[in-house]
């Protein structure tokens, strides 16, 4: 992946994107074995209410989703889309801590630092690709 800087304003939306994606796979491990159940089972008025609950909450995570994804500019949204589905990854925006990804937990070369505090930016991770962010 080409290792250039995201502009700092995309960093919330890329965060508000990788959030509602939590909330989606959060919701649907969540609700998988209540689905599950409720479709092995013949339907009442009250479990077909709860498909309806389950479905209707995944239905407006995935349009909030959809409509800040529509904001994006550039590229940024399909890396980000890329590197979740290549890595399987959930969390693929993270923070530097005292010069140390958050996602692999290794050191980001000082250069790299010294020019993202400098032009206020976001960049990837040199060694496992996640967007990351200095929060120090």
């Amino acid at each position: 992946m080409k290792q250039e800087t995201v502009e700092r304003r995309d960093l919330e939306t890329l965060l508000d994107i990788q959030n509602l994606d939590i909330e989606i796979v959060m919701e649907t491990e969540n609700d998988g074995s209540v689905l599950s159940e409720l479709m092995n089972f013949k339907t009442s008025e009250a479990k077909n209410d709860e498909l309806c609950s389950i479905f209707n909450r995944l239905f407006l995570l995935r349009k909030k989703r959809q409509k800040i994804a529509m904001e994006m500019e550039g590229d940024f949204l399909n890396r980000y889309e890329t590197l979740k589905r290549k890595k399987g990854l959930i969390i693929a925006v993270v923070p530097v801590e005292n010069s140390v990804c958050q996602g692999c937990n290794n050191s980001i070369p000082k250069p790299k630092l010294f020019l993202m505090r400098k032009e206020n930016s976001i960049s990837t991770c040199p060694h496992c690709n996640r967007f990351i962010y200095v929060s120090e």
